[in-house]
């Protein structure tokens, strides 16, 4: 997993928009590594919703970047007007993230992004996965994998 201070503008606006640009989701999913797959990502909607508010309140007052945040709420996932639009915004985080002056901004939007990492992370570790091996025509073993590690749940017919 990434510390999220080695996160940029960039990335944290992935993280941010990933609930609206399938391209942001993606990236943002490879950004935070293991555990933070776009759909773990999706899945911490309250969190992605206040990061992506906090995003557009500093660009509030800045009506180039508004306009590009309503062709990013505005187009399909998949659109190249929103992937582009996606792609100015980050550049402009990244921008004012890089001033002294926007520093209190930076840290918020890590520490937001650190929650969501840690809620993706806390939803991979609770899946649970079982393995179905058949020994031969008489007996199968069943396996599980969970958080804690692997736990051997029976061997007996089929």
């Amino acid at each position: 997993m990434v510390e999220p201070v080695s996160l940029t503008g960039a990335a944290l606006m992935a993280i941010a928009a990933s609930k609206f640009v399938e391209v942001a989701a993606e990236k943002a999913a490879t950004v935070l590594g293991e555990g933070a797959s776009a759909a773990l990502l999706k899945q911490s909607g309250t969190q992605v919703d206040a990061m992506w508010q906090r995003v557009k309140r500093h660009f509030a007052p800045n009506q180039r970047a508004a306009g590009l945040l309503a062709q990013v709420e505005a187009g399909p996932p998949q659109s190249v007007q929103s992937a582009e639009a996606f792609n100015k915004l980050a550049v402009y985080l990244d921008d004012d993230l890089a001033e002294s002056q926007h520093r209190a901004l930076a840290d918020e939007l890590r520490q937001m992004a650190q929650q969501i990492v840690n809620i993706a992370v806390d939803m991979e570790q609770q899946t649970t996965t079982i393995n179905a091996v058949a020994k031969d025509q008489a007996r199968q073993m069943v396996v599980g994998r969970d958080a804690n590690g692997t736990t051997n749940f029976g061997d007996g017919p089929p």
